[in-house]
Parts: C-alpha cells; structure tokens; sequence
C-alpha cells in the first residue's frame, strides 16, 4: 500500500483519508482525466484547425537534415539601420502583440490582439511572426528584430521544435537577412519599452484579431483542475474520514502528512482504546476511568497526561482540537504524548 507507507498511518485508515493526507488523488478519477487529457492533446498536435481556432502547439514533422536552426546575440546599442522591437503582454485577463519599426528616425508600429485565453508565449511568436511578414512585404533584407523573451529564442533556436507556426517563422526567416538580438525587459532600451507599451495598448483593444485554441499546457492545467473538483466532489460526499474531514475540509494535491504519531490524531486511528475498541473489540476504555479513551480526551482531558499539560496555555484546553492540530507548539505536545502512550501500551 503506497499510501500507507508514505503517510505512515494506520493500515485501517480509508483510502480517502490516505489520498487527502498524502495529497494524492483517486487513482480512477486520475486514470480518467489523463485519458481524456490524452485525446485533446493529440488532437491540437494533428490537427492544425480544432473547434473553429488554429492550435499553436500543432507539430510539423520535419526530417533531421531539414531542421532549422535559428541563432542570436546580446544587444548592445541602437543604430540608424533597421530594427524592430517585439513583445507580448497580458494585462486585465487580455492578451495582444506589437511589433515597432525604427529606420532613420522613422516609426511604424503593428497592434494585434489576440484572444483572452491565449498566453503571453503565443503574443511574443505572433509579434515576431507579423514583424518578419512586415520586412519580406517591404523587402527589407537586413533588419534586427530586438526580442526581451528569452524562452521565444530559445524555441526559435532549438532543432527539436515541432511547433508548426515556429517552424514557419523559422522558413520565413530563409527569405530575409534577419538577425535576432536579446535585450533585457525593462531596461531603459527605447525601443524594447515602446513595443511593452504598444502591446498592453493591443491587449486593450476590443476586436480580436487572431486567436488560438489552448495550448498542450492549457489543457493539462484544465485537466487539473478538473481533477481537483472531482476528487473535492467526492471527499464532500464521502461517509468515510469524518474526524479527518474535520481537519481537511479541502483536498489538495500540495500537501504531504507523513508523521507515524501525529497523524494518529489526524485520523483517530491509533493506540489509544476508542479505536482499538471499535475495529479489534479490545477495552476501549481509559485507564483515567473515562468510558472512551478517545485522541481528543488523551491530549485535552485525561488526567493521567495532566503533567504534560502542565504547560500550556489555557486558552488551549478551551478550543476545539480542530483550532489546534495546525499549531507547531501543540503538535510537537501531542506527538510526545502519544510517544509516551504507545511506548507503556507496547511494554505492558
């Protein structure tokens, strides 16, 4: 049992306990959601049309030989030559690209908005893209085209990209003597805060001119998400994890409960008589004299652990265990507690 060993719970502990203590969610809905994930990711890599929207993530197999390699350097300073600043920006949940043409103290600036769930990767490609379909439209053959988007370089240089509109960009690039430069963002550069500025300015814009469908990482965020709001769905309606609902009332993937003693208050399963009453038919009672020797009784009423509350605050004796369990200084409490439980249980 997985779970079991990375919880280190008690191995009469429901699985749906286990799953929100581990952060691990149903095998089956998983199993389910990655499937269906599956099938839409093949879909955008195949088909370059899906559902009325281009698919940017759509791959184009390419033989080895015929890879296309694009490189770039470090800009330096501007020039009176040809250069064109790019970007992409994301500003109130609207995505849009500018591209901005400096030659001899002149300016020409393209504004393309794209769809709201597009991301701001998909922005700096189209920027690019326009701004190379700009220099083979004016047949300017040497230009730089000045990016602040490090990882829309790094793609355009990789021979292992299968973007189809990447590599497009790439054999585009065949027809013009362009060259690529890096400029850090927010630096001062004239240019590079024009094309940010423009790019916000095409992100507020109404009309959409291009949009794409989610990308390969969209869909397996939205299958995520999914996942999370079944796996809740279920965690609500389930009759199993009462006492450790009352902890947990939300499952979550980022969390991970793996303490042998803690987690015995976390569950209610344990060494104490309430629990090996009801599953092994043992004295359920507590040697104190109460009728049920529950984790809760152990840790805020037993006298027989009175010493070790001895200092705590008294506030806490007045709380409900759930206001309680999360606080380091009553957790490290409760853990040696039930250490010195376990340990006299064991040796008598």
């Amino acid at each position: 049992m997985p779970l079991i060993a990375i919880t280190k719970c008690y191995t009469t502990i429901s699985n749906q306990a286990l799953q929100v203590l581990s952060g691990c969610a149903p095998l089956d809905l998983k199993i389910e959601l990655e499937i269906e994930v599956a099938k839409q990711i093949k879909i955008i890599k195949k088909e370059e049309i899906y559902e009325g929207f281009q698919n940017f993530d759509c791959e184009e197999l390419m033989k080895p030989w015929d890879t296309i390699s694009i490189g770039w350097i470090y800009f330096e300073s501007p020039d009176t030559g040809h250069e064109i600043y790019t970007d992409g920006s994301k500003i109130n949940n609207q995505v849009g690209a500018a591209y901005v043409y400096y030659y001899n103290g002149t300016e020409t600036a393209c504004l393309i908005r794209l769809g709201n769930q597009n991301t701001v990767f998909m922005a700096e490609v189209m920027a690019i893209s326009s701004s190379i379909d700009y220099c083979i439209d004016k047949n300017i053959r040497n230009s730089k085209v000045i990016i602040d988007s490090r990882s829309t370089l790094m793609a355009i240089k990789s021979t292992e990209e299968k973007r189809r509109i990447i590599i497009e960009t790439k054999k585009k690039l065949k027809l013009t003597k362009i060259h690529f430069q890096w400029v850090r963002a927010h630096n001062g550069t004239v240019g590079n805060e024009r094309a940010d500025a423009l790019a916000k300015l095409a992100a507020s814009k109404d009309q959409i001119y291009t949009e794409f469908g989610p990308s390969e990482a969209q869909v397996r965020y939205s299958g995520k998400v999914l996942l999370a709001t079944k796996w809740q769905e279920r965690w609500n309606n389930s009759a199993k994890g009462s006492w450790t609902k009352k902890f947990f009332k939300e499952a979550k993937f980022n969390r991970l409960h793996g303490d042998f003693y803690y987690n015995q208050v976390l569950t209610s399963h344990g060494v104490f008589g309430a629990h090996q009453e009801r599953l092994f038919g043992k004295e359920g009672a507590c040697p104190c004299g109460e009728q049920l020797e529950t984790i809760e009784h152990i840790l805020l009423k037993c006298k027989i652990w009175g010493k070790e509350r001895d200092d705590w605050s008294k506030i806490w004796l007045q709380k409900d265990i759930s206001d309680l369990v999360f606080y380091s200084p009553f957790k490290k409490s409760a853990t040696d507690i039930l250490k010195k439980l376990m340990s006299s249980r064991l040796t008598s």
